[in-house]
């Protein structure tokens, strides 16, 4: 009979007493609710078979996990040893579940102490109990999703769908490409994971499994999100509240209401992200989420920030600040005293802003995100550029810069790594559908054959029906090189929209470059007056090689090229139509076409926001724009 082998039978006690955990959470039986736990240790005093202990232990376990991890793993522990001299495989293999969850509920993973759930893949095979085969590699794959590693989670995904192609299971397939849109996303393959997680839902959707689709609808939400395809972010967030409120799971809730707030922010709509998180806010409490309620805080105070509405930012950061130090969070904690440091600046408190930056410094700039270490990188240069230090301030700006840059190539070579891999798949896809065409035309040409010895008349219908396979097969053959078509398109597409993103973060680089040098400038000005001839002709030859390097024309001769390779056609359809352009407005038409901010335009210009003003209010005259028509609307719908 398949059972556990002889090392994992003699060392379940010693596994026991270690704090290892694996996932199996596809177990059938439902929890008991309710069971009177005493009378059910009684029973196990009585007469009773060795299946009847068995299952009373089982019984045992469902009462427990919901409360008592360690008496389920107790009783899960006892069910095992008892069903592993069973000849019942059924009884057994849910024994082997119930001591998964029970080590699950735990909450203690180590990728070293997998033997359990492993040495089950054999006994479930030999058993013939496929959809546990299936469960088991997805909940290896769930180990290595806790273990933050998605390479990993893939590999046991990928063996999961080849058991699930063969002894098909609805439930614990949604389950995986649900698991494979978590791995990819983690990777940053944003469309693989979309696509997998779209697959999960049409499954649930099937299924009417309210639950699992509030959890799809929320990954989904976030992973367009992070895609930076908010329409869809926005969809498909609101989708999972309403999924999440109709089962009652009001965590899910508060946590999409969270992600909805800063998706609606993304789009510069102040009052439906801040409506948005203070809903979420009372959920929170309710449910007791600290982590959930002081990120809700945060991204009030910042919403409120950058709106300029200071007192209420204000508020906001006091309760962060109070939750950052009672949990230990250093980011929150940082990117308090940095806000507030900013507040103090606009309230021209520079002392006090001065205080706050120094309380900021002393905490490493080390956190999880690279996008978090840039942001206060960019805020610690601006708090110490307007607190005159000038040099502490460029070192910020430079460390900022070194993660920018090495971002850009991670997120380049992840698009090179997940369109490989995408094309890789569909490549196997067509591989395996040529092949079964094949197959297909092959298996024709033999039943032909054996035909055509019985029968001349079978024989010439066998012919006939050959030459209709051919046929097909080139109607086919000519679809797929469409579609190869289309996807060389489709590659043309992604490629042009990587190279607007590169030329975007050259001109943002750019505008960066030009806002300190300007600085610079001012400072080297105001040397020129010293009545020192030796620092005044010192300052004039630093002010020269600040002009000298922020020539612009050999840069912006460089820019129209790759702008008008990414946008062809576009300055000609303008000029077509409105008239010729002077050499700026023609800039200033570009970087609106970049669909950049003010600020990075003015910077980029080397212009005052009194500049761009006029000169925007110039190019709109010059157009021939009505006054409630958006300039940079236009520009970007032309």
């Amino acid at each position: 009979m398949g059972r556990i082998n002889t090392y994992l039978k003699d060392h379940m006690k010693s596994l026991l007493q270690m704090n290892w955990i694996v996932i199996l959470v596809y177990f059938g039986p439902t929890l008991v609710v309710g069971q009177n736990q005493d009378s059910l240790w009684q029973t196990l005093h009585g007469e009773l078979t060795e299946q009847q202990k068995v299952r009373t232990y089982q019984e045992l376990f469902y009462s427990y996990i919901g409360y008592n991890p360690d008496s389920a793993l107790l009783c899960a522990h006892r069910a095992f040893d008892l069903s592993n001299q069973l000849d019942d495989d059924d009884l057994h293999g849910r024994s082997l579940q119930i001591m998964g969850h029970a080590y699950y509920r735990s909450r203690h993973f180590d990728s070293t102490k997998l033997i359990l759930l492993r040495e089950s893949i054999p006994f479930y095979t030999s058993t013939g109990q496929f959809s546990d085969v299936a469960a088991s590699y997805r909940n290896l794959a769930a180990v290595g999703e806790k273990l933050g590693q998605p390479d990993t989670s893939l590999i046991y995904l990928d063996k999961c769908l080849e058991v699930l192609k063969a002894h098909p299971d609805t439930n614990i397939m949604g389950q995986v490409y649900l698991s494979q849109g978590f791995a990819y996303r983690t990777k940053g393959f944003y469309e693989l994971s979309i696509q997998a997680l779209l697959k999960s839902l049409r499954i649930f959707e099937a299924l009417q499994n309210s639950k699992r689709l509030g959890y799809v609808t929320q990954n989904l939400g976030i992973t367009y999100g992070q895609a930076n395809r908010m329409e869809q972010a926005i969809k498909y967030t609101e989708k999972s509240i309403e999924h999440s409120k109709e089962v009652n799971n009001l965590r899910a809730v508060a946590q999409s209401l969270n992600n909805l707030g800063l998706q609606y922010k993304h789009i510069e709509n102040i009052s439906k992200a801040s409506a948005s998180h203070h809903r979420s806010i009372p959920i929170c409490k309710k449910t007791n989420q600290p982590t959930v309620l002081l990120n809700n805080y945060f991204n009030l105070g910042k919403l409120y920030y950058e709106s300029e509405q200071l007192d209420s930012s204000l508020y906001y950061f006091n309760l962060v600040q109070d939750m950052a130090n009672d949990m230990e969070i250093n980011f929150y904690r940082s990117a308090n005293l940095r806000t507030r440091a900013l507040i103090s600046l606009r309230q021209n408190q520079p002392s006090a802003a001065s205080r706050f930056l120094q309380r900021a410094e002393q905490i490493p700039v080390q956190f999880v995100d690279p996008q978090e270490n840039i942001e206060a990188f960019e805020e610690l240069a601006e708090i110490t550029e307007s607190l005159g230090q000038h040099e502490k301030s460029l070192n910020y700006w430079q460390r900022a810069n070194v993660i920018i840059d090495s971002v850009y190539l991670l997120k380049r070579d992840q698009q090179i790594e997940e369109l490989n891999l995408i094309y890789q798949t569909e490549k196997k896809d067509a591989e395996i559908a040529l092949l079964n065409k094949n197959a297909e035309v092959d298996a024709a040409k033999r039943r032909g054959l054996l035909f055509g010895m019985g029968a001349l008349a079978l024989a010439a219908l066998a012919i006939i029906y050959s030459l209709f396979h051919r046929k097909r097969k080139q109607k086919e053959i000519l679809l797929k090189e469409k579609e190869v078509e289309t996807e060389k398109r489709k590659n043309a597409e992604q490629e042009l929209e990587f190279k607007k993103k590169e030329l975007t973060a050259k001109v943002l680089q750019l505008a960066h470059k030009n806002e300190f040098l300007q600085s610079l400038q001012g400072e080297v000005s105001q040397l020129r007056s010293s009545i020192d001839d030796s620092v005044s002709a010192t300052s004039r030859r630093i002010s020269r090689m600040i002009q000298h390097d922020s020539s612009e024309d050999d840069e912006w001769n460089q820019f129209a090229k790759e702008f008008s390779s990414i946008h062809q056609g576009f300055i000609d359809r303008l000029v077509e139509k409105h008239g010729q352009f002077s050499k700026n407005e023609l800039r200033l038409i570009a970087l609106l076409k970049m669909n950049l901010s003010s600020k990075d335009i003015a910077n980029t210009l080397r212009i005052s926001a009194d500049g761009i003003k006029k000169a925007r209010y110039r190019l709109r005259k010059k157009l021939g724009l009505e006054s409630n028509v958006d300039l940079q609307g236009y520009i970007l719908s032309f």
